[in-house]
Formats: structure tokens, sequence, C-alpha cells
């Protein structure tokens, strides 16, 4: 592998352009970028913003066959994943795809068996992961403070990504976006029951267009089930900012939430059946909202450099999707839906 990096991303979008090429750009391992995106106005874009990228392709086939890449970014829409990551993973290309993973099971187990073959990487990006309140969320946790846990509940909600940050409306589409508010914002929430829980065996959902008319879901809630009997209920929505957004763990000895506008909190003591109540609050020093996409990005280019896997690999991706699928099957039928 040469001493600088030569970086690809195809789609010059939002994400490319606020969550990929800011910090590749800015990465001292990147040598050079190199752009596909077959919009005129996001070429224009971004060779106006990033000093690394060295040309941008209107065809991601021309850049793939004609630049000799270590690493890349999918970027692009969701029901193009598979396609593009199988056709870099054939090029010999490590790989970083954006969430959804894919809009089938069989298409995001064909992306981890073309990476298998031609010995490549694959890291999805589930960028909650990263953000340092999770990690210290998850390192309470794993400490203890709040005996064994047995509750949690995640609320991702916002005003939808467009109008206002999205380049197009491709979001709201169901062909292309493969759903809505579940698809793009539950399959975060739903990553981090696995972080913090393990996996989900079983779901029940309800889907609802509560603010938007649109032909997708603008809010979806699941009950998930987890090994030991444990619960969570998580809320993903398009339906403004409003309220609570973030993740609340309870245990036996108390509760540690993050509340993305004021901050990370460790709750322990008890309320008793008389009223009476011995509770201690506590707030974590944390910026919260520290790492995500730019520890993200960091995190797969060490894995490259290193030749290691990453932590949110292939798999981590498919037990999400799979997940999101099973409550989209469950709103639809108005059953419990189990997961193998």
């Amino acid at each position: 592998m040469a001493e600088k990096l030569k970086v690809g991303v195809i789609g010059g979008g939002a994400i490319a352009q606020q969550g990929h090429l800011p910090f590749y750009n800015a990465h001292k391992a990147v040598g050079s970028i190199v752009v596909a995106d077959p919009s005129a106005e996001r070429q224009g874009e971004i060779t106006a913003q990033f000093k690394k990228v060295q040309r941008v392709y209107a065809d991601y086939r021309d850049l793939l066959k004609q630049e000799s890449l270590d690493c890349l970014s999918v970027c692009a829409p969701n029901f193009l994943h598979a396609r593009l990551t199988v056709a870099a993973a054939e090029r010999g290309v490590h790989v970083l795809c954006e969430k959804p993973m894919a809009l089938s099971l069989a298409e995001a187990r064909r992306m981890i068996a073309a990476c298998r073959h031609n010995h490549v990487h694959l890291m999805i990006n589930l960028t909650h992961r990263f953000f340092l309140g999770t990690r210290k969320l998850k390192a309470l946790l794993d400490q203890g403070k709040i005996g064994a846990p047995h509750t949690l509940r995640i609320r991702y909600v916002h005003n939808g990504p467009y109008a206002g940050w999205a380049k197009s409306d491709w979001f709201y589409k169901a062909r292309e976006a493969g759903g809505g508010a579940l698809m793009d914002m539950g399959v975060h929430a739903v990553d981090i029951g696995h972080f913090l829980f393990g996996p989900i065996r079983a779901v029940s959902a309800s889907l609802a267009n509560l603010t938007k008319q649109i032909p997708v879901e603008d809010s979806a809630m699941i009950l998930a089930e987890f090994d030991g009997g444990r619960r969570a209920f998580i809320e993903a929505g398009w339906t403004g900012g409003a309220g609570f957004s973030g993740i609340e763990v309870c245990g036996a000895k108390g509760s540690i939430t993050m509340d993305f506008r004021k901050g990370l909190f460790l709750t322990t003591g008890q309320s008793l059946p008389d009223g009476s109540m011995a509770i201690k609050e506590k707030q974590i020093a944390c910026d919260l909202m520290a790492g995500g996409w730019g520890a993200g990005i960091q995190s797969f280019l060490q894995h490259v450099q290193a030749g290691t896997a990453p932590e949110c690999d292939g798999e981590a991706g498919l037990a999400a999707i799979q997940v999101v699928l099973a409550a989209y099957r469950s709103a639809k039928s108005g059953r419990r839906v189990t997961i193998k």
C-alpha cells in the first residue's frame, strides 16, 4: 500500500460533502481523493470545497476503471449500495458503505461475500456508535454502574433530511430509499440496541405518517425483545426535533440517560412503593456529539492501514437491516416477528 492513501467517494450529496469528504480531506494519511457523481452542480461544489480532490467523474464505472484506489466510500442512494460495494470489491478496494447497508438480506449477503472473496474489508457507517456520548454510556454500563440492565429506550427524531439538508428528495422515494424514517433513523437505533444489549430476537412495530404527506413513513415505533427477557422501545421519526432525543438505559440500581441537548446523566437509587425516594443524579462530563462521522472515518482508515477488520463490519450492518426489515413485516401484518 502506498505511503499516502488514495480514496474514492461515489455519490457527492450531503452525506459525502458533510460526513466523508471533510474528514478525508483533513486526514494526514490521505494523499488524494477522486469522486464520482452525475450532477454537474455537485461536481462543482466538491471541487470548490476540497483541496485533495484531484478528479470528479460523472460515472462511477469510469472512476473504478481508471483509478487505482486503496479505499472508497459509498455515499449514493440506498438502492445502489450493494451494486457499488460489489463493484469496488471486485477491483480490490476496501469499502466504507453508508447505512442502511442494503435494501434486502440477499443484497447484504452478496456484499459481504464479494468483500471476503476479494480479501477487502467492508465497514458500514453506523456513526452513532462513534459518538463520544454513546461510548461513555457503554463504558458506564459495562462497569456495572446501574447493576443488571433490563430496559432500553432510544428516540432518534429530527425534521427529516429534505428539504434543508439533503441535496434531493430521494429519501422520500420508496424505490430508492427502501423506506422512510425507520430505514433512515431506525437502523441507527437498532444498531445501538445491538451495541448496548446484544442481538434483537423479536420485534413488534407500528408505522405512521404524523406530520409529512410523503410516500414513506415519517414515524416508526418498535418494541424490541432481547435475550434474557430484556426489552427496548425504539422511536425513529422525521416529525421534528422537539422533546427528548437520545438514549436511556435502566437497570436494577439506576439509569443512564444521554439527552442530546442536555447531557449524560447517571441516576442511582430507588423509588419505593410508598412514594418515598432515595435518588441521586450526577451529570457526567462528556462532549456527547464529538466523534460521529469523523471518528468513523478515522477508524476506517486505521483499519485499512493496519489490515484489520473494522468494528462496524458487514455482519453488523446485516444484523441491523435484518431487524429493520422484520419491523416492516411486523407493521404490515400487525404481528410480532421473530428474528433468527
